[in-house]
């Protein structure tokens, strides 16, 4: 009897979470049909292995461990099994923490990362944030946090562990080029509070007013703030427009749409193709400036920034100037999954309108202008950098 009786609460168990992976299964399984999918792919899953597994890992593990871990874990690791480092099973927190961070406003060092080259990669740090105060720049590889080596790990992994409360401090092992060995840089977590737009008038040296426009990043407000900053421009009579979208990892797709109809005239901005090769294009509104427009680019350009770049080359709106973009040209979904939980699944590529894929390559500006990693300033501004100097002495030239 005494051997038994662990048994019994094992079945038990063993029946209650048979009895809810086959609910999920078969929920699934019809949610799947109504969404067109293949019904085999599931009929060949073995959900009971799933079960059996589960109950392993609950019950047999040396210390105590909650079913919503372990099945977070497994959730993870189905994403995970993709090898793609921008796609993500989003736990509760994990969740909510993109949210408040599209807002503008979050806690945290204040540094964009991407991959490259199989490495988490310094795209840029935020205007007046701890990692730009801590001396972050564009192209650092980070190789450790706190220590840990987080090669392998998916990149929204890694950016759990940089983010933290306020006033706590994280150390990062960064390789940079151009410097021989990796050295750590500490810095202390603070809130980070993202202004989207800056804009300025300068003057050329031919004495032309000059519009300067900064967009930072494609948060919430991106679409807002860029279109207030150029109707003040245009109300000043500039006579040529300096986008600068140096070190602007991009950010929300719907923000890029609205701000390329400010620069773009009616037509098409990008065109994503998804899986099985079907294709969407999406179109500018307009209107358009009918001004001179040069565009700053550099090595931090990516994503988002990279589509409007890439969308005013190809429809002969502007000039790009600078170095070559970074070259992310995947499109992520964003699906809800219940339980305030999310996937966040690389659903598409992009091409610019004349069908070019920019990905793992980047853009090539029409004017190159390359800065060695000691000259890239910290904080692109309108000042007389060699890149803004020779945009201006382009827009001169322009009539």
């Amino acid at each position: 009897m005494f051997a038994r009786k662990p048994y019994i609460p094992r079945l038990i168990l063993a029946i209650v979470v048979t009895a809810i992976i086959s609910s999920a299964a078969t929920a699934a399984f019809m949610r799947y049909s109504l969404y067109g999918g293949a019904l085999e792919d599931l009929r060949q899953v073995d959900f009971d292995k799933f079960a059996r597994v589960f109950k392993i890992v609950t019950e047999e593990y040396v210390d105590p461990v909650s079913s919503s871990q372990v099945m977070d874990g497994a959730l993870s690791g189905m994403v995970d099994s993709l090898k793609d480092p921008y796609s993500q099973y989003l736990t509760a927190q994990q969740y909510r923490e993109m949210k408040i961070h599209t807002t503008g406003t979050y806690s945290g060092i204040g540094v964009y990362v991407g991959m490259r080259d199989g490495y988490v990669t310094v795209i840029a740090p935020i205007k007046g944030s701890p990692a730009e105060k801590a001396g972050l720049r564009a192209q650092d590889r980070i190789i450790r946090v706190d220590g840990k080596d987080i090669a392998g790990l998916p990149i929204d992994e890694v950016v759990s562990l940089i983010k933290g409360k306020k006033g706590t401090k994280v150390v990062l092992t960064v390789e940079r080029p151009g410097v021989e060995a990796p050295f750590d840089v500490e810095v202390v977590r603070s809130i980070v509070e993202v202004d989207p737009v800056i804009w300025e008038i300068t003057t050329s040296g031919k004495g032309k007013k000059i519009g300067y426009v900064r967009i930072t990043e494609f948060n919430e407000h991106a679409y807002e703030k860029t279109k207030n900053a150029v109707e003040r421009l245009l109300d000043q009579k500039v006579e040529g427009l300096l986008l600068d979208l140096r070190q602007n990892p991009g950010g929300l797709l719907d923000q890029c749409l609205k701000v390329a109809g400010i620069f773009v005239p009616e037509g098409p901005v990008v065109e994503v193709v998804g899986r099985g090769g079907k294709k969407r294009v999406f179109r500018s509104e307009g209107p358009g400036v009918e001004l001179p427009l040069v565009v700053l680019v550099d090595h931090g350009s990516a994503s988002a920034s990279e589509i409007l770049a890439g969308a005013i080359r190809d429809r002969g709106v502007g000039l790009l100037l600078g170095m070559r973009t970074f070259g992310k040209g995947l499109v992520q979904s964003l699906i809800e999954v219940g339980d305030d939980t999310a996937v966040k699944i690389t659903s598409a590529r992009y091409y610019t309108p004349d069908g070019i894929s920019i990905n793992g390559t980047g853009i090539e500006p029409d004017i190159v202008v390359e800065l060695p990693p000691e000259e890239v300033p910290k904080e692109p501004s309108a000042g007389f950098d060699p890149q803004v100097k020779k945009a201006l002495e382009v827009l001169d030239s322009e009539r």
